[in-house]
């Protein structure tokens, strides 16, 4: 995995009172930051966390395996958090909508007829999408 740029940091926290961090006295009221790279690979949030595993993203009942049971999934800001988010996020999931919908129009997308009817007010009826 590549790492991202060296001034995208995460705020942590305010200290309050003051504390040692990395061995270093810092007083009260001092801002503390995480590199971004480093809180999305620490071995302490996430199992595995050196490696590609997209399935920790998942939810139990969605398949997310077991090892990944304890895994800190809201350390994870790919684009920050206020006020100094990334600019760019808006043109990315802009450009993530445009990509699932050229795929949809790609492809023949299809439901097996033994979910036609889920029991949640949804279903399709002659394979086409309608409200129950």
């Amino acid at each position: 995995m590549f790492p991202d740029s060296w001034f995208l940091t995460q705020p942590i926290s305010k200290i309050p009172s003051g504390a040692t961090v990395c061995s270093s006295a810092l007083p009260g009221g001092t801002h503390v930051s995480v590199h971004a790279a480093t809180l999305n690979t620490h071995s302490a949030l996430y199992h595995r966390s050196q490696e590609f595993v997209p399935e920790r993203w998942l939810t139990a009942g969605q398949g997310r395996p077991v090892e990944h049971a304890n895994d800190k999934l809201e350390a994870c800001h790919p684009f920050g958090l206020p006020p100094r988010m990334c600019i760019g996020k808006g043109l990315a999931v802009a450009e993530l909508r445009l990509l699932v919908a050229r795929l949809v129009r790609a492809f023949e997308i299809g439901v097996p007829e033994e979910t036609w009817s889920w029991g949640l007010g949804v279903g399709l009826g002659s394979g086409k999408l309608m409200l129950l």
